[in-house]
This record gives structure tokens, C-alpha cells and sequence, in this order.
């Protein structure tokens, strides 16, 4: 652009009678999409200035009029730099709120570009960079963080860089563009267990129960800082563990898909130990209904359609092993807990009499009699 020298400014009437023109910002705007990635002319101070100029332009009267027009073509021009003065137009580029350490967010994300400081000191330049906010490092780290190994690429292993990781989660402000956050990050390996990392979908925060047989992933709350939680429950929804929820939404399919001795051994006491819970959160009827017990059949029912062997009990009901406890697979140590469990879960220990007539009618079926 050929621009009248400063000291001419005050001669402006008479140069305007020959033909000068006031400098526009929509001139300013062709010149540098003209110009395309040699926009910022090498940077230094002169590119200061440059942002500057604009800054006063948009915000002039003389100019409001052009705005809407002129103001999505700078968006689009590589005019201002990223933090290592590289170049960039004010839509690839991002600011980051306050509080947000840069430092944080490029060891995770080291692709992010972040605006130079110094167009941030321009508030109208400033509003052209869109702000960098929680669901967009959910959607970077849905990109970066595709499984564990990763996990430990971004975050790293030790527990200071966990913690570092957390903080830079909780620096965000939870008001603003976070409603995606929980879908996108569901299947994101992004919360360290005991043994590795875990996504919110998968994993669980520790609650009043331990998982006995490890088929929920723990995520090791220790690291959180004191937001963490806050944000892990209510934005992730990361699932707490619970008594209740264990036995009313898994222990089922725990079961079904199948358990060794030990597992089952571990179950069952870890249930005894909670039975005390079992009728303040209204767990007892629940798990009453459920095919938890173990039969010398290999099968599992409901604790009323089965007994405890006893000689006088296996006179009347036979040697049917559907119809006995498989009580080997229960820790010695617990098994007098387990038969009061039992008892509270509706297990007879007398013949019910639809047993009786189960009894009767498969002998009648065999042609045996009754002795």
C-alpha cells in the first residue's frame, strides 16, 4: 500500500482536494489477501503495528458498516502468528482461557496452535480467534489418545504427569461448550487405573465396594486434585462403584459369563461382608431375585430353589445335585455368614412343598416308589 507520510497527515484537506484517498480497512484486507501466506512479512515490530492499525480500524464508526463483509475474509488471511511466530490466520488459531497453562496443553496436544500473546493485547484482533474451550481438547484428545500406549505417549506414566494432566482438565471452565465433552471422550483410555489407563465408559471410581474379581477397571482416584472428582462423576459420567449397583446392574451377568473358584469364593465373601447394606439400600430384594448360587449341578439359582445338604433333607428331596449348594466353591470362613445370608435371601431349610411335589412326581415318572 502507498500510505502518506505521518508528517503529511495535517495537510489531509488539501491532499484529499487532488485525489488521496483515507486508507479503508477493506483496502487493508485486499492487500493482504493479495499478499496470502506472505502476509506477515517476516514479523518483528512492524507486524506489531500492523495489528495494531487494524484493531484501531474495526473498532472505528467509519467502519462499522463493512464489518460483516470484511471481517470473514481476515479471518481466513495468515496475518497474525502462533506462538512461535509462525504464521496463521485467526480461524486455524486458537486463545486459551485464563488459567489454561500453555505449557499443559502442548505436551498433550503439541499440534494445537495457540495464538501469540501479542494479538491478544488487541481486543478487537482478539475477537477474531475463536476461544479454545473443554470439548475441543475433547475432540483433540479423542484424536491423540487412541489407546493406552498413546494414553502414555500424551500423559505419561508417572504420577506427577497424571496429576499435571487432571489440572490441565480442571483449568477449564465448566460453564461454557461443554455438553459434547462426556460422548466424545467416552472411549478415550484418558484415566489411570492401578495398572494402566481407562475411559470413562469403562471405568469405574471407587465408591463403598471393592470389586472383587477385577471385571471393573478402578480409576485411581489418589491422583484427582480436588475438582477432578467433580469432574470425572458429573462431566465424564464415570460410573461409581457401589454395593447396590454392583449387585443390582452386573452381578448377573458377572455369573452368566462365568466365574472360576476362586472368583466365585472372592464374590460371595465380599457380598457377606456388605450384607449389613443389604436392607438399608434396598438391596436384599434384589438380590433375592437373582441366579447368584451355586448348585453341585454347576448351575446357578435363586437362593429359595435351593438348600444346604443335610442326610434328613436329602432323605425326602434325593441326591439330585440341582437341588444342593455347591458349598466347596464357598470359603470355609464364611460359610456360617453365608447360611444367615441365605436365610435372609429366602432359602428354605425345611422341604417346601412344591419340592415335595417335584420329589413325588420324579419318582412316579422312574416307576420308583416311596420308601
Amino acid at each position: 500500500l502507498a500510505l502518506i507520510h505521518p508528517e503529511l497527515r495535517r495537510h489531509w484537506s488539501v491532499l484529499a482536494s487532488v485525489g488521496a484517498h483515507q486508507l479503508r480497512l477493506s483496502s487493508l484486507v485486499a492487500a493482504l489477501e493479495a499478499l496470502g501466506d506472505d502476509a506477515t512479512g517476516g514479523g518483528g515490530e512492524h507486524l506489531r503495528r500492523l495489528w495494531s492499525a487494524i484493531n484501531v480500524m474495526i473498532e472505528s464508526p467509519s467502519e462499522r458498516n463493512v464489518l460483516t463483509t470484511v471481517l470473514p475474509k481476515l479471518k481466513t488471511i495468515p496475518f497474525i502468528t502462533d506462538v512461535d511466530e509462525a504464521p496463521i490466520c485467526p480461524r486455524d488459531a486458537r486463545k486459551l482461557p485464563m488459567g489454561v497453562s500453555r505449557h499443559a496443553l502442548c505436551k498433550v496436544i503439541p499440534t494445537r496452535r495457540v495464538v501469540h500473546d501479542d494479538v491478544l493485547q488487541a481486543p478487537h484482533l482478539a475477537s477474531l480467534v475463536p476461544e479454545y474451550l473443554l470439548d475441543d481438547l475433547a475432540s483433540d484428545l479423542a484424536g491423540v489418545i487412541t489407546d493406552e500406549a498413546a494414553a502414555e505417549a500424551a500423559i505419561g506414566i508417572a504420577d506427577a504427569d497424571v496429576r499435571r494432566f487432571y489440572a490441565l482438565l480442571t483449568s477449564f471452565p465448566m460453564d461454557r461448550k461443554t455438553g459434547n465433552v462426556a460422548s466424545i471422550l467416552a472411549d478415550v483410555p484418558m484415566l489411570r487405573t492401578g495398572t494402566g489407563f481407562v475411559s470413562p465408559s469403562r471405568g469405574q471410581l471407587p465408591g463403598d465396594f471393592r470389586d472383587p474379581i477385577g471385571h471393573f477397571e478402578i480409576v485411581d482416584s489418589r491422583l484427582f486434585g480436588p475438582d477432578m472428582r467433580e469432574l470425572a462423576r458429573k462431566l465424564l459420567e464415570v460410573d461409581v462403584l457401589t454395593f447396590r449397583r454392583y449387585v443390582s446392574e452386573h452381578l448377573d451377568e458377572i455369573i452368566q459369563n462365568g466365574v472360576t473358584r476362586q472368583q466365585y469364593g472372592a464374590l460371595i465373601t465380599e457380598i457377606v461382608n456388605h450384607r449389613s447394606q443389604l436392607d438399608d439400600d434396598g438391596t436384599l430384594g434384589g438380590l433375592a431375585k437373582l441366579a447368584f448360587v451355586r448348585t453341585r449341578a454347576e448351575t446357578y439359582v435363586r437362593p429359595d430353589e435351593v438348600y444346604i445338604w443335610s442326610a434328613p433333607l436329602e432323605t425326602i428331596l434325593g441326591t439330585d445335585p440341582a437341588r444342593w449348594v455347591d458349598e466347596a466353591w464357598i470359603p470355609r470362613e464364611v460359610q456360617s455368614r453365608c447360611r444367615d445370608l441365605f436365610d435372609r435371601l429366602g432359602m428354605p431349610f425345611t422341604v417346601a412343598a412344591e419340592h415335595i411335589v417335584d420329589r413325588i412326581e420324579a419318582i412316579a415318572e422312574g416307576g420308583g416308589g416311596l420308601d
